[in-house]
């Protein structure tokens, strides 16, 4: 049933494992790497105590990996109220949610359970880490603490407040036990005074005392029947929403939009003249601890309506990063985070692949026309100064060609792009068309294409060519594009190794582009029938209640 009801989300993601640059390496070289980013055992004192190594946001956080993936707290109170859940009936699912609590910890830690994983689940290898399968943890205590205080708001005798509080000192033995075991292992604890250490814990020190004092207060009123059920359950509640509050509202702070993505002249030229065609944004460094020394931050180009070569991104493709480590002449992903997908040199032979119009750096370029000098003024990236060179006869988005070489494969596709790359051509690149349904002409040429509308789901194109040809839109290809010219129904092929090109008749045409995901299609179909038999099973449920209270 659980299996039935995602099957709109999980079908799609079947299909996109295939596709992603997460290769994971094979064997036990690849589970020791994956491993490496496995919970380490000092943080298990974050459960209760969230800051115990610092908190980035207050720039003291002094531990390892990412603060984000290394902490999991769900709150003090959901903690202290899961072990009432035991006591409930079984088909509440607490035991099932306790062992759940305990696998996922386990797993987090770097535990042999992940070999299982690893080698037997399709798709694991590329989670990116242990670590994540805190998430698992968290939703178990969550649901657990639920269970518990609904267990102890239907038991409010005066054996309550007792109860609550061995729960609390249980819990708090534990937290003291791993706070002195990480505080002796961690090198960098180690070296903090005592006053530094104890304004690393105060907040979080604060929120739980207040947490077990007002929960204890108000169970002693609703033992002595002076408060209601509801009442303490409400009170309780708040008191939650305080805690988790106070614990995310500094690292997850909000701002105008204007005051992170401000409309600078720079910006207002590239809206105005960069609609058909891509920019690529320079960068020096991008270390973690550091502000990086780049034009625009990954992904920013979208919120200003612009189209960007790189980005930073869990999901892009690996065949598009393929053909993106031929432009750049190296590895795109920075050491420092894979997921990132960012360009410090380039082959200009190649630019024309991506349909890059407009190369932004921090200083000008030799050889390239200066179109403007802009001004970012983002306040994270520090208002960096940046020059806006245009690339004159640039192909531009989408392009339509007779200039074509047919090939087999995406690897062969990216190998020719290589030795294009490497052989210091000032022409604009062939394309490089897999299984190519029309034959190469001899005097080749290319012309321009608009486009006219474009969103994530559809895309719609309008060229003219007097010959026969590929129209090329610089998008990735995917399983679920298809693809009409003139209403009518058009093949798709792949082009230079991850694009989309249609084979363009002579004239003018509009060629329209959307996103019919079967994968998604067939998943929706099984969830949507699941839930209607959910539905027909409760509704039978209903009319047999009825009847009963009828008779």
């Amino acid at each position: 049933m659980a299996l039935s009801l995602s099957a709109v989300q999980l079908l799609p993601t079947a299909e996109f494992v295939r596709h992603s640059h997460r290769a994971a390496l094979p064997g036990l070289e690849g589970l020791r790497a994956y491993v490496k980013f496995a919970l380490p055992w000092q943080h298990l004192v974050t459960l209760m105590l969230p800051d115990f190594f610092g908190n980035p946001s207050a720039g003291t956080y002094a531990s390892v990996g990412n603060y984000a993936e290394y902490v999991a707290y769900a709150g003090v109170l959901p903690l202290i109220f899961a072990p009432f859940a035991l006591k409930r009936d079984r088909r509440s699912g607490s035991i099932f949610f306790t062992i759940l609590a305990v696998v996922a910890l386990l797993i987090a830690l770097g535990t042999s359970l992940n070999a299982v994983l690893y080698f037997l689940v399709p798709g694991f290898k590329g989670t990116g880490g242990p670590a994540r399968m805190l998430f698992l943890y968290m939703a178990s205590v969550s649901i657990l603490g639920g269970l518990g205080l609904d267990a102890l708001l239907q038991r409010t005798d005066k054996s309550a407040p007792r109860r609550l509080l061995t729960s609390a000192a249980g819990w708090l033995a534990v937290t003291a036990a791993f706070a002195v075991g990480a505080w002796l292992a961690h090198p960098v604890l180690v070296r903090l005074s005592a006053g530094q250490f104890a304004a690393y814990l105060a907040g979080n020190s604060a929120v739980l005392v207040c947490s077990v004092g007002v929960a204890l207060a108000m169970l002693v009123l609703a033992s002595r029947k002076i408060v209601g059920a509801q009442t303490l359950g409400g009170v309780l509640l708040v008191m939650l929403l305080f805690d988790l509050l106070s614990f995310g509202m500094d690292y997850s702070p909000t701002a105008p939009r204007s005051s992170v993505y401000p409309n600078t002249e720079g910006i207002a030229y590239l809206q105005s003249h960069a609609r058909n065609g891509r920019i690529l944004p320079l960068y020096k460094t991008w270390p973690l601890n550091d502000f990086p020394q780049a034009v625009m931050p990954p992904n920013s180009a979208m919120a200003y309506g612009l189209y960007d070569v790189q980005g930073y991104d869990s999901i892009y493709l690996a065949s598009y990063k393929s053909v993106l480590v031929e432009v750049v002449g190296h590895d795109p992903s920075p050491p420092a985070n894979g997921n990132m997908l960012l360009v410090d040199a380039f082959a200009p032979a190649l630019l024309d692949v991506l349909g890059v119009r407009y190369v932004l750096s921090q200083s000008p370029i030799p050889g390239m026309k200066r179109a403007k000098e802009g001004h970012y003024g983002m306040p994270v990236a520090r208002a960096r100064q940046f020059v806006i060179h245009e690339r004159e006869g640039a192909r531009g988005v989408a392009y339509v060609t007779d200039d074509f070489v047919p090939v087999n494969s995406a690897s062969e596709a990216v190998e020719g792009l290589r030795r294009f790359g490497q052989s210091g051509a000032a022409a604009q690149p062939p394309t490089f068309v897999q299984n190519a349904v029309l034959q190469p002409v001899p005097n080749p040429s290319t012309a321009a294409a608009s486009v006219r509308r474009q969103s994530p789901n559809r895309a719609i194109v309008t060229a003219s060519f007097p010959k026969r040809g590929y129209l090329v839109l610089t998008e990735n290809a995917y399983p679920g594009w298809r693809v009409r010219v003139d209403g009518r129904s058009a093949p798709i092929h792949i082009a230079n190794g991850t694009f989309r090109a249609v084979p363009f008749p002579p004239g003018r045409h509009d060629v329209e582009f959307t996103y019919q995901p079967t994968s998604f299609r067939l998943g929706l179909f099984i969830s949507l029938l699941c839930v209607a038999l959910l539905a027909g099973c409760l509704s039978s449920r209903i009319r047999r209640a009825v009847d009963q209270a009828t008779a």
